[in-house]
């Protein structure tokens, strides 16, 4: 007899649960292919369709960006097998848990996440960019004051600390508040930001990849005994 899937049956696989998110991966064959697949959709509260989500696929190679359709679906095609990590990139929505996905075979996953609406925050998580690189650099960004000029930082302090090895790099912000990164290694980081007249942010969590550049948005710094009245709107 052929051995095969018998006739009638599922498998199923409830991955994560939150209160605001969840996550079900639905694993399946991809026979007669060499590469992995992630297959899905986004829907909100009420089964309310979510067009427009951005989503990143991030590995050690590169990173992968799309966008859910006008019902609410996404995939990634020609995977290499190997290990993922996916982020959904949307305003206006509670955080969502980040998806560890790993292919040690040919295979289609099939993913449902279900998010919920949130107020606007005033000082939302910074999110990287994932662009093409030319070069040596894999990570650069900009420090600025935050103040109505949000006039550069000079000579601010940034570690980047590799999750997994450890390893740390230092650099210094310039003139303009840019700093740069040259030749880190790939993988999962945390970056840490210091100066002697502004308080220390928390950290700020990335990838690192090969064959991209990591760009960060500006990161703005409070001035140490500085006292402020922020109106979030």
């Amino acid at each position: 007899m052929t051995a095969g899937i018998l006739p009638g049956m599922k498998t199923a696989r409830l991955c994560l649960f939150f209160s605001y998110a969840f996550f079900v991966v639905f694993p399946s064959c991809a026979y007669g292919q060499s590469t992995a697949q992630i297959k899905g959709v986004i829907r909100g509260p009420q089964s309310l369709i979510m067009a427009g989500v951005t989503l990143n696929l991030l590995s050690a190679e590169r990173a992968r960006t799309t966008k859910t359709d006008e019902n609410g679906k996404f995939e990634f095609l020609d995977l290499p097998l190997s290990t993922y990590e996916l982020q959904v990139r949307q305003a206006g929505v509670k955080p969502v848990p980040v998806q560890e996905i790993s292919f040690s075979e040919p295979a289609v996953r099939q993913i449902s996440i279900v998010l919920q609406l949130s107020a606007s925050e005033c000082f939302p998580p910074i999110q990287a960019a994932y662009e093409a690189r030319a070069g040596k650099t894999n990570l650069a960004g900009k420090i600025a004051a935050f103040t109505s000029s949000a006039s550069p930082v000079e000579n601010a302090s940034l570690i980047a600390t590799h999750k997994e090895t450890r390893t740390t790099h230092v650099v210094n912000s310039n003139e303009k508040g840019q700093f740069q990164f040259d030749s880190l290694e790939p993988g999962k980081y945390t970056l840490k930001i210091s100066h002697q007249e502004y308080s220390e942010p928390a950290g700020i969590d990335f990838w690192v990849t090969r064959e991209n550049l990591t760009r960060l948005p500006t990161i703005h710094l409070f001035r140490k005994n500085e006292h402020s009245v922020i109106l979030c709107q």
